[in-house]
């Protein structure tokens, strides 16, 4: 299946031009760094990810952090638009073929995650429709409060450092804002936008269950202001991030030990209780959330800007 994408609107249009297909400029995120707020503000995303991380070593056995993260916003986006050749509505093999032709996991993959989201509270059962051979889904308050949560603190961080970001809490309270929203972000998602495009060096976290979050965790367990996050050194406490995030120690020690290997982060003293992120990490951290919040800010305006004119 091959996704027809069409996005239409002057603020596309300037998002797109004349920085490549992924309409972020290094200039950009070079320009929104050099913020005086933006070390507050990044922290405050930061700190965010590790009080929402709500980890489940199932669905983790079955799918990376990052394709969690995505299936959750995939599942509000079939709810409300549907897929190529459909109508609304969230469906078991809708979200496999969407997957699928998304590389972000198998089909079998992405029907276990649907079946543990059930379980969960975040998805259920649609009442019985005319045509019994379709059995819809549908995300449940649950899920639709979580997803409102990471967007409060997001656009709380925004706001430091962006004019959009007072637009956007203010919009965050109107109904409509959901659903329009979670289009902006899969549209621009369809059509090749990967946040870790801007920052590769956080892949090895990005693939690891709670890898990212640990690796905030941790730059938040460093200097408590000045640069974010702080090279070092940081205190290390296996056990501790293990019993924090649901993980296993070794887990925790192999990805540590991985990052280690790539020249990510490194070991100051003999004992191994402390570590300190190289500058290529700490750029790399830098990049991606100052991407992330300029990326974020595009949509909710184009998510605003539609409601504000229906």
């Amino acid at each position: 299946m091959t996704r027809s994408v069409t996005v239409s609107g002057r603020a596309q249009g300037e998002w797109l031009r004349g920085s490549g297909a992924d309409g972020l400029s290094a200039e950009t995120i070079a320009a929104l760094a050099a913020h005086p707020r933006f070390d507050e503000a990044i922290r405050l995303v930061a700190a965010g990810m590790v009080r929402l991380h709500r980890g489940n070593r199932l669905v983790s056995t079955l799918v990376s952090d990052r394709g969690r993260f995505v299936i959750g916003y995939l599942c509000v986006y079939l709810h409300y638009f549907g897929d190529d050749g459909h109508g609304p509505g969230l469906t078991t093999s809708r979200m496999r073929a969407l997957c699928v032709e998304q590389k972000l996991c198998s089909g079998n993959r992405a029907e276990a995650v649907l079946a543990l989201m059930r379980l969960a509270g975040y998805l259920a059962a649609a009442p019985a429709s005319a045509d019994r051979r379709i059995r819809l889904l549908v995300p449940t308050d649950r899920l639709i409060s979580s997803l409102r949560e990471r967007w409060a603190n997001q656009f709380e961080a925004m706001r430091r450092v962006l004019p959009e970001g007072d637009r956007a809490l203010a919009a965050l309270g109107r109904p409509e804002f959901t659903p329009a929203f979670v289009r902006h972000l899969s549209i621009r998602f369809f059509a090749g936008f990967r946040l870790l495009d801007q920052a590769p060096d956080l892949e090895l976290f990005m693939e690891r269950n709670a890898g990212i979050v640990v690796l905030l965790h941790l730059a938040l367990t460093g200097a408590q202001s000045g640069p974010f996050p702080p090279e070092g050194p940081i205190p290390v406490s296996i056990s501790a991030i293990a019993a924090r995030f649901g993980v296993s120690r070794s887990h925790v020690r192999k990805l540590l030990r991985d990052a280690g290997d790539a020249g990510l982060i490194h070991r100051p003293d003999a004992d191994g209780s402390h570590i300190g992120l190289s500058p290529r990490l700490v750029k790399a951290v830098r990049v991606f959330l100052a991407a992330a919040l300029l990326f974020l800010a595009h949509c909710a305006v184009a998510a605003i800007d539609e409601i504000d004119a229906v």
